[in-house]
């Protein structure tokens, strides 16, 4: 076989890998250069700090664990825009113990998809909205669905929210189609192979470097099976009480860690 032949069949199988999602990984070049590990929220997660370095830049990965013995997710709605750094308080107002951001508003300040708070329907889900279904079952069960199959099995959800995309996809396929420098504060959901959830909030990445690092098993701790974006941008923030990355912009629903006896 002609060597022009055997670059342009790899070039086709390259092709081919990339279009349904086998995205065959490198190392994620990250270096991690410190951790911290301890328990928050009253004892109802643990909160991992990584303190990575790729470079010059260094970056904070920060994984909320959830104990789901003790611990269960919820949907909190802001109807009205909470100031900067407010989102401790409504949260706390809320019986919750930490806590992200979730979910996209558009001009008028409504959400933009699905969005349910304690069996509510706050508002419908958008066909053609964010590719990605946050949903808590009755049972406490995290479940992150692609829109199409929440469309077909439309499963009853206590809280849900309508965020994207998926960073990785069902299965733990490399989710991101394309490879761009806009970096954002995150925030996503992240279930493991064990069935474990997480909730992980980093500085300024973007969609494909947070691919790469929660693809990283090594770096990582964990297999993760799939993660869905929920927020990016100023409004991205954490709060567990005196460990908070406060929002720099306005919010419009929040997940909550709450007790499971409340």
């Amino acid at each position: 076989m002609r060597r022009s032949t055997k670059i342009l069949l790899a070039l086709l199988v390259l092709g081919v890998i990339a279009r349904i999602g086998l995205v065959v990984l490198a190392p994620s070049r990250w270096r991690l250069n410190a951790v911290e590990r301890r328990a928050v929220a009253d004892g109802l997660a643990t909160l991992e700090t990584k303190l990575l370095q790729r470079r010059r830049r260094f970056v904070d990965l920060r994984v909320l664990t959830l104990d789901p013995s003790h611990a269960e997710l919820v949907v909190i709605d802001v109807p009205e825009k909470a100031e900067s750094g407010a989102i401790g308080e409504k949260l706390l107002a809320a019986g919750c113990r930490a806590g992200v951001t979730g979910g996209y508003f558009d001009a008028t300040f409504a959400p933009v998809g699905l969005l349910v708070s304690c069996g509510r329907e706050l508002h419908p889900v958008k066909a053609d909205g964010p590719s990605g279904i946050f949903c808590v079952a009755k049972d406490g069960t995290v479940r992150l669905l692609t829109l199409g199959d929440y469309q077909a099995s439309a499963p009853e959800c206590r809280h849900a929210v309508q965020a994207g995309p998926f960073i990785v996809g069902p299965g733990g396929k490399f989710g991101i189609r394309t490879r761009d420098e806009k970096r954002r504060r995150r925030v996503a959901a992240c279930l493991d192979d064990a069935g474990g959830v997480h909730l992980v909030v980093t500085d300024e990445l973007s969609l494909w470097e947070l691919a790469e690092l929660l693809l990283d098993e090594k770096l990582m701790g964990m297999k993760v099976e799939r993660a869905l974006n929920l927020d990016g941008g100023p409004s991205a923030a954490l709060w567990c009480g005196e460990d908070a990355l406060a929002p720099a912009g306005p919010v419009r629903s929040l997940i909550g860690v709450m007790p499971r006896d409340q």
